[in-house]
């Protein structure tokens, strides 16, 4: 299964494309086959931005204090999915709270409401 989303420190990374134009000699990806609780961050195909959404609200967003889009490419190289999965990030963070039992709203009040705006500005 590939890497779509993993866990360094306080943070979750969500690694979006091999892509990238770049060799610099500083990359991990030169370096390591993995980081953090992944083993290996080459991804077997280029994901849709809805999947890798759905990977990214597996987690317990509560736990981490970040979002940050990273991986073994660029991940400005899919710059309109990345803007979309921020947008939908803070919808779900915006969205009013319902009754747990519907599982509407849950994310507001079980994730962190400071990720999506460290990514995409606005307010807390």
């Amino acid at each position: 299964m590939d890497a779509l989303t993993y866990k360094v420190g306080n943070g979750l990374y969500v690694n979006m494309t091999n892509r990238c134009t770049m060799n610099c000699t500083f990359c991990i990806r030169s370096h390591y086959k993995g980081v953090g609780d992944a083993p290996t961050l080459w991804l077997s195909k280029e994901y849709t931005k809805e999947e890798i959404l759905k990977d990214i609200l597996k987690q317990d967003l509560s736990k981490f204090v970040e979002i940050v889009f990273c991986g073994f490419g660029e991940p400005t190289e899919r710059l309109h999915d990345l803007l979309w999965i921020c947008k939908e990030l803070k919808q779900i963070k915006n969205s009013p709270h319902e009754d747990k039992k519907t599982r509407q709203g849950e994310l507001k009040q079980t994730h962190s409401p400071f990720l999506p705006t460290i990514l995409c500005g606005g307010s807390a």
